[in-house]
């Protein structure tokens, strides 16, 4: 949110109120009492760090403060962080959650090696499957738990190229992560590179196509097929692509800070395409 301090170098929601009242001049904390409905007592023991905003006047203060989806989350995880004791497994637990979140709020840019590498899209599916605890570095196994079509030696390469790549490491144990828990795609700036990301983009979602094909014979209870066909204003196309990347972030933040730990690798695909063309207007 451009006119509130930045949210994710805080670990107290305490003292990151108090620099939200001193940047927002318009407001001071007997308003803020007022509007989450504590006494001017209770904001100010807050404010000193002596005392904790119950369930209800905190989700006051969410609501009040407006803040993008992301940093709404890292305030509601800082909650709990601040309440649960030193040492315990509920600090530690929340503690790992806001480093997630604190991770998708600096994501890593793809460079072009990385979108060609993850244009194929087993390569991206296997990126996220070693967060999950059942990931083995075993290529039979690859092929076992992914839907593509592959061959032993296919997902053997695959893996090798994400380590070759900088995207995944090998731990000492034996594990593979992530260097970066999120990619993004990153813009071409050049018309050739615009060019060879098209080309690489439709060679993802044909891919993606054979996969959602295939997803009619999985159990309903385990996918979601739908579309919507609907008329929009173009000049509004700005505002309805910005919500679809909102909902990207909303999901990654989800992935990222979910207290389970994951167990499948789905694809989300959205698609916004024109229907019509126009005719006799500029």
């Amino acid at each position: 949110m451009a006119d509130a301090p930045d949210i994710f170098p805080y670990i107290s929601y305490r003292a990151w109120l108090g620099a939200w009242i001193r940047h927002r001049s318009s407001r001071t904390g007997k308003q803020v009492a007022e509007e989450i409905g504590v006494t001017r007592s209770m904001i100010s023991n807050v404010l000193s760090l002596r005392r904790h905003l119950g369930p209800e006047p905190f989700d006051l203060l969410v609501a009040l403060v407006g803040l993008e989806p992301l940093e709404e989350e890292y305030l509601r995880a800082l909650h709990p962080f601040e309440r649960a004791r030193r040492g315990s497994p509920a600090k530690e637990a929340a503690r790992r959650r806001l480093e997630a979140l604190r991770s998708l709020s600096r994501p890593k840019r793809l460079a072009p090696q990385h979108l060609q590498l993850l244009a194929e899209g087993h390569h991206a599916a296997i990126f996220e499957l070693v967060r999950c605890p059942d990931f083995k570095p075993d290529p039979g196994w690859l092929v076992q738990r992914l839907r593509y079509r592959l061959t032993a030696s296919e997902a053997q390469q695959a893996l090798d190229r994400l380590v070759d790549r900088g995207l995944l490491r090998q731990r000492l144990d034996g594990r593979y992560e992530p260097i970066e828990p999120v990619v993004v795609d990153a813009p071409a700036p050049t018309p050739e590179q615009q060019q060879l990301r098209r080309a690489r983009l439709l060679t993802l979602y044909e891919a993606h196509a054979e996969i959602a094909q295939a997803a009619w014979g999985v159990d309903a209870a385990l996918r979601e097929l739908s579309s919507v066909t609907v008329a929009v204003p173009t000049a509004r196309l700005p505002w309805l692509k910005a919500r679809i990347q909102q909902l990207h972030e909303e999901v990654l933040a989800w992935s990222e800070a979910a207290e389970d730990e994951p167990d499948e690798v789905y694809l989300l695909n959205v698609q916004l395409v024109p229907l019509t063309r126009p005719v006799g207007r500029r």
